[in-house]
């Protein structure tokens, strides 16, 4: 009778995380969508949700690693499923907060062709077109949001996480964290990696292990957006 109660227990759980991955999977399909329909104001998009109220868990999941569960060594609760589904919910409102309504339409016979790590590389390459034009911005000094100076260094600090995200998403499942401490950008990962970034002159540079800099983000912005 103990067997049978741990047999039917194991049942259900895994009907649950079934119905959790249909869910989600057709979430992230329509956040997809809109994302693709919105391509001509995604950046402007990108700005506001970077320079807003979400913290760079919810971020990363709405604009770099929306299949982040896979991979991830942390177990999920019911909370950490309800609050995936708002994220990706989040990001269509931000999308028609700046569209209007919008309408993607998800054929139920469509939704099982996907598979999460094709959704996570589809919304990638959309976000990092966007990510792109943000970065340049930066570096040519005509973004209003993201310039180098310590007022803004905050949303840049979180915009660099963002770009490491999307620049890596294997090596950085786990953000932690982005913030900016004694004026330096320190972007942290639940493994217990920093990586840092600090304002020198007119330019922000990418420090070493011993808090020397070593290399200029404009390079690596221009390196990863050549490859």
């Amino acid at each position: 009778m103990k067997l049978l109660c741990i047999l039917i227990s194991f049942a259900l759980v895994n009907n649950l995380v079934a119905v959790f991955d249909i869910d989600y999977l057709k979430e992230v399909i329509k956040t997809n969508a809109d994302i693709v329909m919105a391509a001509c104001v995604l950046p402007e998009i990108i700005q506001n949700i970077v320079c807003g109220k979400y913290s760079i868990k919810e971020m990363n999941l709405m604009l770099a690693l929306p299949e982040k569960h896979i991979n991830s060594q942390t177990p999920m609760s019911s909370e950490d499923e309800d609050d995936m589904l708002r994220i990706q919910k989040d990001m269509r409102l931000e999308i028609r907060n700046r569209l209007g309504d919008i309408t993607s339409e998800l054929h139920e016979r469509g939704y099982k062709d996907w598979s999460m790590s094709a959704l996570g590389n589809q919304r990638r390459h959309k976000v990092s077109e966007a990510v792109k034009i943000l970065m340049n911005l930066v570096i040519s000094g005509n973004s209003p949001y993201f310039k180098v100076d310590m007022t803004h260094f905050p949303n840049m600090c979180r915009l660099i996480a963002l770009y490491q995200a999307l620049k890596n998403p294997d090596a950085f499942i786990e953000l932690d964290d982005a913030k900016v401490e004694n004026k330096i950008c320190l972007i942290r990962y639940v493994n217990g990696n920093v990586i840092k970034y600090s304002k020198i002159g007119d330019d922000i540079f990418r420090l070493n292990n011993i808090g020397n800099p070593f290399q200029p983000l404009s390079f690596e912005v221009t390196y990863l957006y050549q490859k």
